[in-house]
């Protein structure tokens, strides 16, 4: 019991190895008896190891990497529709170009539009 009260009351430590030397005494305060040695460690919380912080930046890394390639993904994207829709407008200007008369055009715009 007297175990317990002493360790409650050990708030602040820092992360390390203490040694706790305990010895029994009357209520004269007379100590007798031998003297018991606790030795006590205390790990630091995950966020402060080594692991929790390599962890961490890898995922800083992967986030930063996947963010990067979805966006230069969009610009490839973007690029590949502009360059379609330049290559069917110079098709369609080519067909326009080959039509010499009238009724030539008009067949020329019927068959675009299907």
């Amino acid at each position: 019991m007297v175990l317990l009260t002493i360790l409650s009351g050990m708030k602040a430590y820092q992360p390390g190895k203490y040694k706790l030397t305990l010895q029994a005494s009357n209520v004269g305060n007379e100590f007798n008896g031998p003297i018991k040695t606790l030795f006590i460690n205390i790990s630091p919380a995950f966020w402060n190891t080594w692991w929790f912080r390599i962890i961490a930046l890898l995922c800083i890394v992967a986030i930063i990497y996947g963010v990067l390639r979805w966006s230069l993904l969009q610009r490839f994207r973007l690029k590949l529709e502009r360059s379609e829709n330049e290559k069917q407008l110079a098709d369609f200007g080519q067909k326009m170009q080959n039509c010499s008369n009238k009724e030539q055009k008009w067949r020329c715009r019927r068959c675009v539009h299907k």
